[in-house]
């Protein structure tokens, strides 16, 4: 949320105002006020919220090309700039990039400190008008399905009131206590050792001894990496050339329309990352031996595979596949939490993508780069019976020439005349357009399960269980079309069942199920189920 970046800590409220940032946001296309704050998610009647701790990470910082000492007027401009787009406050883009003294992991509990400081005061609530009806809304941070379904049941019972659930997950597991720069050649303390790595681990998932800090509220999921190297895994690449250009990541880079150089990128899974994973799901010698003890071992927590290098998810499927083998009985679900699919067929013929610029300049359908899903990655985490969230992110879903062809359609279709109800008319069809990028999206998924030699007939009809909506809202991206926040999301419902109705290629798809079915499926059952599932 944009609101720990700059200590606006009532979650209530829509941060920020508009004004000259709202002027520069509509040029670079991002979002500047929180797209995701409590209220707008109150209005749109969202009662389950799966919400990303993100301690920024401190490689990224403004490319030393566009200024040389540290008090220039050059590097002031742009890195107010920088907070004007990201909605991160001048003095925390300085804390953040910039301090010595930085620390993820203190961030990191600081941002839960300040969602449980808001949860658990029995005050906190804001009346929000939602259909025309006054409710008294708060939000309540869960610890496994049961206080999901019980928040449920309540909003049921109290119609008047509306509590939203809110469950954690981390993007990045620098947020532990990795990635930090190291100033002037010298070691940065704050990159701790392997041991406080797998110990703070520990700590999230709810184990420790007594006085230690545990964490009450364990993540469903967590990141192994985002943008940068982190010494746990490799990375995907994730920006376009223009951002490439502009931030230096604190890391050296290769050719800008070739292969980059960057540290981490397109790497596997480190010896370190091996131990993470083992220990986040519970299978490690350690947690074993705990186990035999009937000593505590803490609550499984799964990984979510976006942002991983290709070689990284080779690298964890391989672990999967070894751990399944000898414990058949213990399923381990896949998850990518804001995805989107590239098309192309499988991980395994891409170990170290270019993923170029004019590959995806020249993409007339889905976005080809290696940070998407590949089809039999989506075979895989259909028999795994787990989920991929789709983005709402327009470069992720589409190639650049699909986008150019769509917005050259919307623009010609504004040059006509006609008058009264036009307007009208054309914002529904623009709703529509943008909408068939998420439909593309759902339909390739189902397609490739069905197509699937590797996938029993019996089960194809399960390829709609594992859809659901991973917006990444608030995560600095370009939301498509009419969908900028999610307010937006009962008017996306309402359209996605429109569309389903009249699109002929899902006929053969839907195995019973009606058009209503599905949507709720996907946009609220299927997210719903795996909790029960998978979030004791």
């Amino acid at each position: 949320m944009k609101h720990f970046h700059n200590d606006k800590l009532d979650l209530w409220k829509s941060y920020p105002r508009q004004g000259l940032r709202g002027f520069i946001n509509s040029i670079v296309r991002i979002p500047a006020f929180s797209q995701s704050d409590f209220r707008k998610l109150a209005q749109a009647n969202v009662q389950v919220v799966f919400c990303a701790l993100h301690p920024p990470e401190q490689k990224m910082s403004i490319s030393s090309m566009y200024y040389a000492h540290p008090a220039s007027m050059l590097r002031k401009m742009v890195e107010t700039l920088a907070g004007r787009i990201t909605s991160v406050a001048y003095r925390k883009i300085n804390e953040y990039f910039q301090s010595t003294t930085y620390d993820h992991y203190s961030q990191l509990k600081y941002e839960i400190k300040q969602l449980l400081k808001s949860s658990e005061q029995n005050d906190c609530f804001s009346k929000v008008k939602i259909n025309g009806t006054t409710k008294r809304c708060s939000y309540h941070l869960v610890k496994n399905a049961t206080e999901i379904h019980d928040i449920l049941e309540k909003n049921k019972q109290f119609p008047e009131q509306l509590t939203i659930a809110v469950v954690l997950t981390v993007e990045g597991l620098h947020a532990l206590g990795r990635g930090h720069i190291n100033f002037n050649g010298y070691r940065n303390p704050r990159n701790v050792k392997d041991n406080e790595i797998l110990y703070r681990l520990d700590l999230v998932k709810g184990v420790g001894e007594a006085g230690d800090p545990v964490w009450n509220y364990t993540p469903i999921w967590v990141n192994l990496t985002h943008m940068f190297s982190n010494s746990i895994c490799g990375h995907a690449q994730g920006f376009n050339l223009f951002f490439r250009m502009v931030l230096e990541y604190a890391e050296p880079f290769g050719p800008l329309f070739g292969q980059q150089s960057r540290v981490g990128l397109n790497q596997g899974i480190t010896p370190l990352g091996e131990k993470v994973i083992k220990r986040l799901l519970g299978i490690d010698s350690d947690s074993k031996q705990r186990k035999a003890r009937n000593e505590a071992t803490g609550k499984r927590i799964l990984i979510d595979i976006k942002h991983m290098s290709t070689q990284s998810r080779m690298d964890y499927y391989a672990l999967l596949d070894q751990y399944q083998q000898e414990h058949p009985e213990d399923s381990i679900p896949i998850v990518m939490s804001h995805a989107a699919v590239n098309g192309k067929k499988s991980v395994y013929d891409e170990p170290d993508p270019v993923d170029s610029e004019i590959e995806y300049d020249r993409s007339g359908g889905f976005n080809p780069w290696s940070i998407n899903l590949y089809d039999d990655e989506i075979v895989r985490i259909h028999q795994s019976k787990g989920l991929i969230g789709l983005i709402f992110s327009e470069r992720i879903l589409a190639g650049g020439e699909k986008l150019r062809y769509l917005k050259n359609q919307l623009r010609k279709g504004d040059t006509v005349q006609d008058k009264g109800l036009y307007a009208y008319f054309r914002k529904s069809r623009n709703r529509f357009k943008w909408t068939r990028l998420i439909l593309d999206q759902i339909y390739h998924i189902v397609n490739t399960v069905m197509q699937s030699q590797n996938v029993p007939g019996s089960t194809k009809s399960k390829v709609w269980d594992i859809i659901c909506i991973g917006s990444d809202f608030d995560g600095q991206i370009t939301p498509i079309g009419p969908y900028k926040s999610v307010k937006a999301f009962p008017v996306f419902k309402q359209t996605l069942l429109e569309m389903l109705c009249k699109d002929t290629r899902f006929e053969p798809l839907k195995r019973g199920f009606s058009e209503e079915e599905l949507v709720d499926k996907i946009c609220f059952k299927n997210a719903y189920l795996f909790l029960n599932r998978n979030f004791k």
